[in-house]
């Protein structure tokens, strides 16, 4: 006798559907910020050995891969005169695993270490707070800029404080990442990450627009030019910024 309409085995239902119900995205988020702070590296670390050794390099962090919970890979430029004798320094020191050279110019090159992982590290992958690359290092002291929630940063000022030799905030504002297109060409950039590196913008200057122009094979005109251009921009970015402040609420002040 045929089973009426519906009246089969539960195999020959329509399967049910399944209502996903997704998590609300939670409002008033705390909004990330943008820290940029300078940072005196513990003296175990070979970024401060390194360019405590040898004031007048200047040495660009281009990236960093966590490894292990021990092991980090760090990938820096070292720009200055020989090279190859700063590589095989970098070998030597207790912390350095394995030095691997990438590449090599007439300015300097770039290398690839495998370290011990400094302490304060940690700090980031807990709290899941951003640093920027490249950044630079010179005679022992980082130029770091940090993106994460007020609070988030205000954790890691703290725990900083009491890993490192010192730690000094330069600026605190909004982060609008991705809001506006980028403020510099490849090529300002290119030329402006040149001359922070080579000390074009250090007080005193090391090296001279005519060296500089040199070393970049550009006229010493065109170089200026470029370099003015990319100092009225980002001075007008600091206008527009410093017009309308937005800082952490009782923002740190600077940790010793």
């Amino acid at each position: 006798m045929p089973r009426p309409n519906g009246g089969g085995p539960r195999g020959d239902l329509p399967p049910r559907s399944i209502r996903r119900n997704p998590t609300p995205v939670r409002a008033n988020r705390p909004r990330p910020m943008t820290c940029r702070m300078k940072v005196t590296l513990p003296p175990t670390t070979w970024l401060y050995s390194l360019t405590v050794a040898h004031p007048d390099l200047r040495l660009e962090v281009m990236d960093r891969l966590l490894l292990t919970d021990r092991l980090m890979l760090t990938e820096a430029r070292l720009n200055g005169p020989g090279f190859l004798d700063l590589a095989r320094e970098v070998e030597r020191f207790p912390t350095v695993e394995q030095v691997e050279i990438v590449e090599e110019d007439e300015s300097g090159g770039l290398v690839r270490v495998t370290h011990r992982s400094p302490h304060f590290m940690r700090l980031f992958r807990e709290l899941r707070v951003l640093r920027r690359f490249p950044f630079w290092v010179g005679n022992g002291v980082a130029t770091w800029v940090v993106v994460g929630s007020g609070p988030k940063l205000r954790e890691l000022l703290r725990g900083l404080s009491q890993a490192v030799p010192q730690v000094r905030v330069e600026a605190i504002q909004r982060s609008d990442t991705g809001s506006k297109r980028s403020l510099l060409t490849p090529r300002e950039g290119e030329l402006f990450r040149r001359a922070m590196s080579e000390g074009y913008f250090d007080v005193p200057r090391r090296v001279s627009l005519t060296e500089l122009a040199r070393r970049a094979n550009l006229a010493k005109s065109t170089l200026s030019r470029t370099l003015a251009v990319v100092e009225q921009k980002l001075l007008s970015e600091s206008g527009e910024t410093l017009s309308d402040p937005a800082p952490i609420p009782d923002p740190p002040e600077p940790v010793r």
